[in-house]
């Protein structure tokens, strides 16, 4: 037999022409980098200073957006809970203090009801982390004050000032007269409220009359967090307006706010609603935005460039305001153009060790998110997070005019599986279990392992009458696949149940309820079918 070939040898002189290729696509990049920053600059900094701004401003509206929907979602799903059945006052408190374990965000939220009295929650002060005050006012104006501590136990209760009624908040009236969740700018209510910005929603009974109104406080300090990392120098920062451009929140404190434009200034810091618009604090634009503009205006304020944004698509009646210097600006173009000549090995070393540390970083985090809203056995939800995304999934699909369907789904002998085979076995066929429902589920579906071998779905319908259809390809579904896994085993089923839901009043809870009463009392006929509950 002949010999193979011995393959080419990589010389040194290969690999110096492998290496100058490299140098040379580098350096040629680095220098047509450099000559594109320095036309940027030759041109001028307007269109590199606008640029950065409008970037900045859809990065600080995006982050806005991600707060208004977060209160929005508290608000809205505390009135599904209160619409859903008759709620008594301890069963507010315990529902309040819920929604306040969960938000870490959550600045205040309650209800007022219709005869003046009203039940609120509210994080104490900043600097308290995990102190929640409860208030609650009767309809005489009687007061009493219990104070929770990080692991919401009741510390103490007194009575309080007399209070206003619930009716005479500003939210109220705004949201009783509305079919809409409505946002209201509100100065402090004494004995009642906080200055603040909230989403407020009203609750209305069967005959359409007002119950009860719920409002969520927009959580500007846990946003301030947040915008102060947009960077715009130590003389720029972001201004968020209400419809009248009155400030909700701003960079520095009210007194401070005229220096901006005339010096240094200290770190930006956000203050609470001021009651007074942008122009009345000497601040100004030659390019303002209106609260429904789309489009980002660009303007001047002196030697300060301007940009502002609508912020209406969001649902809410505001404008963002952003402000820098050009220089301040601009200078990191210039810093960078001389760092890519003189530095480009650094930055390379520095891309890789920032990209080093985020991955050394962010998979704990992720790992650690995904063990705490998942169960590591079959990769579907836990029972607890499935809990709190299905009322905003029944929410939306109420809204598009579609139908949402329960279904519990239990195994049919999988304790003679696991008592013949072990549990590791067993553990095999929960896993294959999860496997089959992901995959015959869509995107928007939720799918939750509630315990032992019971799953949970909650499905969205187009049409309510495909609802057996749907659970009966789920259940045929999963059933197929042990089978197909466990051919030995010809006993092992699966038994499910569904509900459809009823409108305005079926809530999670409900559902399931009907559901499972459907899969049990099915059973006892015959396993392995489909049985829906009768509404």
């Amino acid at each position: 037999m002949s010999p193979l070939p011995n393959p080419r040898r990589v010389t040194g002189r290969d690999l110096f022409s492998i290496g100058m290729v490299v140098i040379s696509f580098v350096m040629l990049t680095m220098i047509s980098m450099a000559v594109w920053l320095q036309n940027v600059s030759r041109s001028g900094t307007d269109a590199a200073v606008e640029s950065v701004l409008t970037t900045r401003t859809e990065s600080a509206a995006s982050w806005v957006a991600d707060y208004v929907e977060a209160t929005e979602t508290t608000t809205h799903g505390l009135k599904l809970w209160f619409e859903a059945a008759p709620r008594t006052v301890d069963q507010v408190r315990e529902q309040l203090l819920v929604i306040a374990a969960i938000d870490d965000q959550l600045t205040s939220t309650g209800i007022g009801f219709a005869d003046g009295s009203w039940l609120g929650i509210r994080r104490a002060a900043p600097d308290q982390e995990g102190v929640w005050l409860v208030s609650l006012a009767d309809a005489g104006g009687s007061r009493s004050l219990e104070v929770y501590d990080a692991e919401f136990t009741l510390l103490s209760r007194w009575e309080g000032e007399p209070a206003g009624a619930s009716d005479e908040a500003p939210f109220w009236r705004a949201a009783s007269t509305s079919e809409d969740l409505e946002w209201v700018t509100t100065q402090a209510t004494p004995g009642m409220i906080e200055a603040g910005v909230w989403a407020a929603e009203a609750v209305r009974d069967q005959d359409g009359s007002v119950a009860a109104v719920v409002a969520t406080e927009f959580p500007v300090d846990a946003m301030t967090e947040v915008l102060e990392a947009v960077v715009l120098g130590d003389q720029g920062g972001v201004f968020l307006l209400d419809g009248e451009r009155r400030v909700i929140a701003s960079p520095l404190g009210v007194e401070d706010i005229a220096m901006v434009s005339v010096g240094p200034t200290p770190a930006p810091t956000f203050s609470t609603v001021t009651g007074r618009t942008l122009e009345s604090l000497g601040i100004s634009t030659t390019e303002s935005a209106e609260p429904y503009s789309a489009e980002i205006a660009v303007g001047y304020d002196g030697d300060l460039h301007t940009a502002e944004l609508g912020l209406a698509e969001l649902g809410v009646p505001w404008v963002l305001h952003l402000r820098a210097l050009d220089a301040q600006v601009a200078s990191a173009i210039f810093d960078l153009q001389v760092a890519i000549r003189w530095a480009s090995g650094i930055l390379l070393a520095a891309l890789l060790a920032a990209s080093g540390l985020f991955f050394f970083f962010w998979r704990p985090t992720r790992d650690l998110h995904k063990r705490a809203n998942t169960d590591l056995l079959t990769g579907l939800l836990r029972r607890g997070r499935f809990l709190q995304l299905a009322p905003a999934v029944l929410a939306e699909s109420r809204r598009v005019g579609h139908s949402s369907c329960a279904v519990v789904l239990d195994l049919d002998n999988f304790k003679s599986l696991n008592d013949e085979l072990g549990h590791e076995t067993g553990d095999v066929a929960l896993e294959r279990v999860g496997t089959s429902l992901r995959s015959a589920t869509r995107s928007g579906d939720l799918v939750s392992r509630w315990g032992g071998d019971e799953f949970v779905a909650l499905l969205e319908l187009i049409d309510p009458t495909d609802a057996l259809f749907a659970v009966e390809r789920l259940r045929e579904k999963v059933e197929a696949q042990l089978r197909e896994e466990f051919p030995d085993h010809p006993e092992l089923g699966v038994t499910a149940g569904g509900a459809v839901s009823c409108g305005e009043e079926c809530d999670i809870e409900t559902l399931i309820r009907q559901a499972d009463e459907a899969l049990v009392e099915g059973k006892r006929t015959r396993k392995s079918r489909t049985y829906m509950a009768v509404v």
